[in-house]
């Protein structure tokens, strides 16, 4: 049967399942969103508790098998699933000295680079 204009096939199901999974590409998007743009969400507070403890869940990172582990992952911990919110806040912005996260620049920021793999 053709395909009608509309209507997905099952290689395009299966092209957007895998492509969504990425979860390199999304995390990308996601923390280029958050360190990027602070003045397209001045209207609206960004809070650590609320708003960025929920995406390390969603995407795994404080997750047992990742930075949420007892002894952590490469020199960073978080709580396991954003258990203490205040010790990640501390991890994220103050542990190294704050060089997680680079206000001024903040796509230099290693909590982007990271992730999407352009340091080691």
């Amino acid at each position: 049967m053709a395909d009608l204009p509309g209507h997905t096939t099952e290689f395009q199901n299966v092209t957007m399942r895998n492509l969504l999974s990425n979860s390199r590409v999304l995390k990308l998007a996601t923390l280029c969103l958050l360190l990027s743009s602070a003045t397209a969400i001045a209207q609206r507070d960004i809070e650590f508790h609320n708003d960025i403890v929920p995406l390390f869940t969603r995407f795994g990172c404080n997750a047992g098998a990742c930075h949420g582990a007892a002894v952590g992952r490469g020199d960073f911990k978080l709580s396991l699933f954003g258990s203490d919110p205040d010790s990640d806040y501390d991890s994220v912005v103050r542990h190294l000295r704050g060089r997680r996260i680079n206000i001024a620049t903040p796509e230099e920021s290693l909590l982007l680079l990271k992730p999407t793999e352009q340091v080691a």
